[in-house]
């Protein structure tokens, strides 16, 4: 919710239809990090759709799931997180992603891509019990 404050001004400008469902829990994690992860979601998701589009984001106690429509068809869900991958129409550097891949191997969470129903799906699980045992060793 505060990210979506933050990018507000982003998703007028695109005139973006964003629905969320957040859920209520606790999670055991580098603030920072989680940070690094929510921002690059929205920013990627602002970014490669189009005006008009739409973003949704869900998140449960264990998954978050950024869903947005695109003005591209599916993604290679291998290559996407490689560092400098590009596609044609992207503008960006191609680092985005694979600070995703990095930071979610860090946490020990698993991340995964698929299109479906026109839309493309980067969702982040959260292994938690491995998480919270992981947090309380340090």
């Amino acid at each position: 919710e505060e990210k979506l404050s933050y990018f507000q001004e982003f998703i007028q400008k695109r005139n973006l239809n964003i629905q969320t469902e957040i859920a209520e829990f606790t999670i055991y994690a580098n603030r920072s990090l989680v940070e690094i992860l929510v921002n690059n979601l929205f920013s990627n998701a602002i970014r490669h759709n189009y005006d008009g589009g739409s973003i949704r984001i869900t998140l449960a106690e264990d998954n978050l799931v950024f869903s947005n429509t695109g003005t591209q068809i599916g993604l290679d869900p291998v290559k996407i997180f490689e560092r400098f991958y590009k596609d044609n129409t992207s503008d960006g550097t191609g680092l985005g992603l694979a600070i995703l891949k990095q930071v979610c191997l860090r946490q020990n969470y698993e991340l995964s891509y698929y299109y479906q129903r026109e839309q493309h799906h980067f969702k982040i699980a959260f292994k938690r019990s491995e998480n919270k045992n992981q947090m309380a060793k340090r």
